[in-house]
């Protein structure tokens, strides 16, 4: 999955696929992470956050089931 590079003290980049609705986030740290049954709009309105990080969190990282990758 092709990931976009994010301006973020938390997130490195962001990737999605619309056929699966699955988030590929990748942190800072290097870790990735897959996020299932995300909504196109979840996702766009990480990537037009003014915080991608606070959204991240409030929206994504607690609402949708994920696997570490």
């Amino acid at each position: 999955m092709d990931r976009v590079p994010v301006n973020s003290k938390d997130l490195a980049s962001v990737g999605y696929d619309p056929i699966t609705q699955t988030l590929e986030v990748e942190l800072l740290n290097k870790k990735i992470y897959h996020f299932y049954g995300v909504s196109n709009a979840d996702h766009e309105d990480l990537l037009s956050a003014d915080s991608h990080g606070t959204y991240f969190s409030k929206y994504i990282k607690e609402k949708y089931p994920y696997k570490k990758l």
